[in-house]
């Protein structure tokens, strides 16, 4: 830990004979040197790992966590650690018999088509159906917010427009880039009866991600006539979405 010695003022013999302008040049030089010691206090004192444990009935009664502070929350019956100002609170895995670990799920009822053949396109996941430790981003980047080996895994609702079978192919993309051998080919059925064709495909991966990796889901076809869609629920059955994303540490 640092020690501030912080600055004094000066002393005057006779105050009466001193000068105005360096009575003030002494105050600004003074208050100056403080604000920089205080503000580097600050700081440290920002940076400092946490060491405070709270035993409380909820989390919520605590005020003005750091990060890295610990929690006992008797209401709960659990351990909770403090992340940051944004994530605030979070529960630590329960342990064998009650172990939670990081998940996500996440599905879009939108129409996206390939608007050129075998041209990519990028899925936009609109709705997140539950997460901790995975988040959303810009729409497309299902984001890890810790490392670890996990299970993705996706089913895409599939139609086809046109008189002929058409292929389809998915694969996956980490932080941008292609994973290898996570590829994936459906032929979907063509038009018949005045109806497009329809076949759901899914399947899984696993991946070792980094803390802050982000996985997106892509797709193309051979022709435009291929497109992913929202099947409307019936009286009976509920809706298929487009497409259902969802990623489970192992």
């Amino acid at each position: 830990m640092s020690v501030f010695l912080y600055p004094q003022l000066p002393r005057y013999i006779d105050v009466r004979q001193v000068d105005v302008q360096r009575v003030y040049s002494d105050l600004e030089s003074y208050t100056n040197e403080l604000k920089f010691l205080l503000e580097q206090r600050d700081l440290e004192e920002q940076l400092r790992p946490a060491t405070r444990f709270y035993p409380a009935t909820s989390v919520t009664q605590i005020p003005q966590p750091n990060i890295g502070d610990i929690a006992y929350s008797t209401s709960s019956g659990r351990f909770w650690g403090y992340v940051n100002d944004v994530v605030r609170w979070q529960p630590f895995n329960s342990g064998i018999g009650n172990a939670r670990g990081y998940y996500g799920s996440f599905y879009t009822d939108a129409l996206l088509s390939v608007s050129a053949n075998d041209q990519p396109v990028t899925v936009s996941l609109a709705y997140t159906n539950g997460s901790f430790g995975v988040s959303l981003v810009d729409g497309s980047k299902v984001t890890v917010l810790n490392s670890g080996v996990y299970n993705i895994q996706f089913s895409a609702q599939f139609l086809n427009n046109q008189t002929q079978l058409i292929d389809a192919k998915t694969w996956f993309k980490r932080n941008g880039t292609n994973i290898e051998y996570s590829a994936g080919y459906v032929a979907v059925p063509e038009k018949h009866g005045g109806i497009d064709g329809k076949i759901i495909t899914s399947y899984n991966i696993m991946v070792s991600l980094s803390a802050n990796d982000y996985i997106q889901f892509m797709f193309t076809a051979a022709s435009v006539g291929v497109y992913v869609a929202d099947l409307a629920a019936t009286s009976i059955v509920p809706n298929s979405p487009a497409v259902i994303l969802t990623i489970q540490q192992v």
